[in-house]
């Protein structure tokens, strides 16, 4: 998907990461060095989300989860959401809590990605601020998932990632 943005072979493009807090190669956003645009990636199950963006060092992130049972949720909604996010959750009718926790959960380590920071501090603290433009993307599976992005938001665009071919030529 990149390499057809881009106008080039799929091998000929590269993908780096370089963490914005302690400089490390090893982890951190990813980009195209040199390229015009910038990118966030996330998978959750069999799903992926992509998100491209004109323009090199924008803040963009994506998160995505699939919509699973999870072991006490009641425990991690009070030591993932804030005061107001939690009261909603609680107002919530208990069959829509977890996907109320999810939308919170995404839009949130979304932010954290587009900051190139994951996630460094307690996900209570994190809020996304005013000034970005934070939604969820309706991937048209049983996911949730956000985008966040330090700038309006004029289109968003959902392709299917399922059944890609890897690089070994197996089918995904």
């Amino acid at each position: 998907m990149l390499a057809a943005e881009l106008g080039v072979a799929p091998d000929d493009v590269v993908i780096t990461r370089n963490c914005e807090r302690c400089g490390d190669s090893g982890h951190g956003r990813p980009v195209v060095p040199g390229a015009p645009l910038s990118f966030s990636v996330a998978h959750s199950g069999g799903t992926g989300l992509l998100a491209l963006a004109p323009g090199a060092g924008r803040a963009l992130g994506v998160d995505i989860e699939e919509v699973r049972p999870r072991r006490r949720l009641e425990a991690l909604a009070v030591r993932v959401l804030t005061p107001d996010e939690y009261a909603r959750f609680r107002a919530a009718p208990v069959e829509d809590r977890l996907r109320v926790f999810l939308r919170g959960w995404t839009a949130k380590e979304a932010f954290l990605k587009a900051l190139g920071t994951g996630i460094t501090r307690p996900m209570r603290s994190v809020v996304v601020p005013a000034s970005w433009s934070s939604r969820e993307v309706d991937v048209g599976c049983d996911a949730v998932s956000a985008l966040a992005v330090d700038s309006p938001v004029e289109r968003v665009t959902v392709a299917n990632w399922r059944g890609f071919i890897a690089n070994d030529g197996t089918e995904d």
